[in-house]
């Protein structure tokens, strides 16, 4: 199944741009959504309980699998670490040039829990 990355953002928005340098520096895909102009955008993130840029939604085969606002690099660094993990990896049965990572969503996932876990029993509050 295919992973798409989903970038929901607004003009002139320091953690927005912040947030793709980070998707681009790690060579991660993703799709730039603008609330000012998405209505669909800014509702999705509404019901999602998000009221400030950015909001990013990963999501297999159209399927919401995990979301987050703000600038977080640390689950830029795991979604990339789970996609070189996956490529050295590889996945039998897969055709050369597959995404690899798209397999090992639930791995990706684990990890974001963790670390939100991990962030809520120190107290620290989530992002927005």
């Amino acid at each position: 199944m295919e992973r798409s990355i989903e970038v929901i953002s607004t003009p002139n928005c320091g953690q927005c741009t912040a947030t793709k340098l980070a998707f681009k520096s790690a060579g991660i895909a993703y799709e730039e959504r603008d609330a000012t102009v998405d209505a669909s955008a800014a509702d999705e993130v509404k019901q999602l309980g998000y009221f400030s840029a950015p909001v990013v939604l990963v999501k297999i085969g159209g399927q919401l699998v995990t979301h987050w606002g703000g600038f977080r690099p640390d689950n830029v660094r795991i979604l990339a670490a789970s996609a070189r993990e996956a490529e050295t990896r590889g996945v039998p049965g897969q055709q050369r040039g597959e995404r690899a990572a798209d397999v090992h969503a639930d791995d990706a996932r684990g990890a974001l829990d963790r670390v939100r876990a991990s962030a809520s029993t120190a107290g620290v509050s989530r992002s927005l």
